[in-house]
């Protein structure tokens, strides 16, 4: 396939996944994006609630080329934090739900995973997993500070 190219210069145009998805909700915000059985979203609502994680991200650090972990159920928590994480160019890395503890700490070592998002249901497997990744470094855990703006379901952390 050859990519599109602008009219006035020959040059190649590229899109990441995020841009295209803002031309879209631009073109009809009020246009329901996702429906689920117990939540509607309009493009303009799902836009600025990715919109809101991207830039709690990118304060927290999250840029080009990081990878940022998703370890959620299907939802549209998990849409909102894939395209989050492509508004940022970060790569977003998909987290089976049913791993345990010493297969959670194996992949956020070696997904070089820079944040998480998670479903509150995860907290204590994170919790544990997090702990012996940094017991096995050598490094003392300390506990974070909890965000206010946080969505009761689901977390994000550096």
């Amino acid at each position: 396939m050859t990519p599109a190219r602008d009219a006035l210069d020959d040059e190649p145009v590229t899109f990441n996944l995020a841009e295209l998805f803002e031309r879209v909700a631009d073109a009809v915000p009020d246009r329901e994006a996702v429906v689920t059985p117990v939540r509607r979203e309009t493009f303009r609502e799902l836009d600025d609630r990715a919109n809101r994680l991207a830039h709690h991200l990118r304060s927290a650090g999250v840029g080009p080329g990081d990878h940022v972990g998703l370890q959620l159920m299907n939802g549209t928590e998990y849409l909102e934090a894939m395209l989050a994480a492509f508004k940022l160019r970060a790569v977003p890395v998909n987290i089976n739900y049913r791993y345990v503890e010493a297969e959670l700490e194996y992949l956020y070592d070696n997904a070089d995973i820079v944040a998480l998002v998670y479903d509150d249901r995860f907290a204590e497997r994170v919790r544990a997993a997090r702990r012996s990744a940094l017991a096995s470094a050598g490094v003392r855990d300390r506990p974070r500070r909890r965000s206010t703006r946080r969505r009761p379901s689901s977390r994000a952390s550096p």
